[in-house]
């Protein structure tokens, strides 16, 4: 049990944003510090999936072929740029050579690593933010999404009436032109009495054109009123239920002018006119005014279809936020949930002596990888200066030898003065600064050397203590 535990705390501080080979040999407290963290980000994950999943599956008409891997990527591109964000909450922990722009007191240093609230960190805050917000409103629609129902019919039904008007103020524009065309017409050719019969034959047009034209103005009248009413940047519970009851009107409007054309469509075709000089004018008018009709009742048709296959997403996350509190309790936790691993990240410096024991680890990675580079590097560069040293001494040795049988004691002196000049080595690195390899202290200061000669060769030619 106790290693299914350890376990499965070592798998969650994966999720922390540090280095796994640091991590297991750390302190179990501050692994459980860092576990606490993976966890929430692991919650992240999960929140980030469900969240991009549920809104591509309603965006894509329901494919899960879509929203599932869609969700995936999405869930991972935030939890990686999260745990990017919460590596950079670690604090400098070696030590490194800084350009200073100003000078700062050790204790101001120190003032400003324990503080929480600073620039870098409301940017970054607030950037995980923006993301939160963008993430819970799925979330919102997911759980809540019911209890938006009544209203979302409601914001149909006003959508509807708003484009119906529009739609077909142009349509019964061409009603009225179409009608006056006929009536110009019929005065040209006929006279007063078969006019005025005329009239009588043609009184359900005309009164169909007339309702049509009223319909009109008392439709934009109302929504003139509305478009006021949302004008207003605060409604009050009363002048809610006024625009309500305009919606309402409207949309009554609009039925009663739909009933309308479907009975003036199935009524049309008894309307005839026994006058024959103007029989062929009126089935030409009466071909294009059933055209007309026949364009609204088709505009009608598409328009019920188009709002029947929307969801309304968009819509639904505003009616959320606006009608329903839970919908903010949402946004607010996961708001949290992203805050809360980047301070819990944040006061593992002052508690768990985590950064401490990293310090140290990191310490020895670096200083045992420089002394073996060291070594590698004066392996190499007395290789390279002892193969040159047999060089030239193989090439002076043919020269001298030429002078070994006529004066035997200069050649062994000469012999033994090469040998000392091509002495064979160890090639250390010269290091200018004293604590190597972090470089931040030198070991001779500008202002120390003096400008004589006899200082600057003490400076070339004094031997590295190392």
């Amino acid at each position: 049990m106790n290693k299914a535990i350890n376990h499965l705390r070592l798998f969650l501080c994966n999720f922390s944003g540090e280095d796994d080979y640091i991590l297991r040999r750390c302190s179990k407290h501050a692994q459980i510090s860092l576990a606490a963290i993976g966890l929430f980000v692991l919650i992240i994950f999960i929140g980030c999936f469900i969240s991009a999943t549920a809104f591509t599956y309603s965006l894509f008409e329901e494919n899960p072929l879509i929203s599932v891997p869609f969700g995936v990527f999405w869930a991972l591109m935030v939890s990686i740029i999260y745990l990017l964000l919460l590596y950079t909450i670690t604090p400098p922990i070696l030590p490194g050579n800084y350009k200073k722009k100003r000078k700062i007191s050790v204790q101001h240093q120190a003032t400003i690593k324990h503080r929480f609230f600073t620039l870098s960190m409301l940017l970054r805050m607030g950037f995980m933010l923006l993301l939160a917000l963008i993430i819970a409103q799925p979330l919102s629609v997911y759980f809540l999404s019911k209890s938006t129902e009544t209203s979302i019919e409601k914001y149909k039904l006003e959508q509807r009436a708003r484009m119906i008007i529009v739609s077909d103020s142009l349509l019964i524009q061409n009603e009225v032109t179409l009608f006056n065309d006929f009536e110009n017409k019929v005065k040209l050719k006929s006279g007063i009495g078969v006019v005025e019969k005329l009239e009588k034959d043609l009184s359900l047009i005309d009164l169909k054109i007339s309702s049509d034209e009223d319909f009109v103005k008392r439709a934009f009248t109302v929504l003139d009123s509305i478009n006021k009413i949302d004008a207003k940047p605060f409604l009050s519970k009363e002048i809610k239920q006024v625009r309500d009851s305009l919606v309402v009107e409207l949309s009554s409007l609009v039925n009663n002018e739909i009933k309308s054309d479907y009975t003036f469509k199935s009524e049309i075709d008894k309307v005839n006119i026994t006058e024959q000089s103007l029989k062929e004018d009126f089935s030409i008018y009466k071909t294009n005014l059933i055209s007309v009709i026949d364009r609204k009742i088709d505009n009608y048709q598409q328009l019920d279809n188009l709002l029947n296959k929307s969801n309304f997403y968009i819509q639904k996350i505003s009616i959320l936020l606006k009608e329903n509190p839970l919908s903010w309790l949402i946004t607010l936790f996961v708001c949290f949930l992203f805050l809360l691993p980047i301070y819990l990240k944040f006061i593992i410096r002052k508690k768990t002596g985590y950064y401490e024991k990293k310090e140290e680890l990191e310490r020895k990675i670096v200083v045992d990888a420089y002394t073996e580079f060291k070594i590698k590097y004066s392996l190499i560069l007395s290789g390279k200066v002892n193969a040159y040293n047999q060089k030239h001494k193989d090439y002076l040795y043919q020269l001298l030898f030429k002078i070994k049988d006529i004066s035997p004691d200069t050649y062994q002196q000469h012999l033994i003065g090469i040998d000392s000049e091509y002495l064979d080595e160890p090639i250390t690195k010269y290091e200018h600064w004293a604590d190597c390899p972090f470089k931040t202290e030198r070991k001779f200061k500008n202002d120390s050397v003096s400008n004589t000669e006899s200082e600057l060769l003490k400076l070339l030619y004094t031997k590295s203590k190392e």
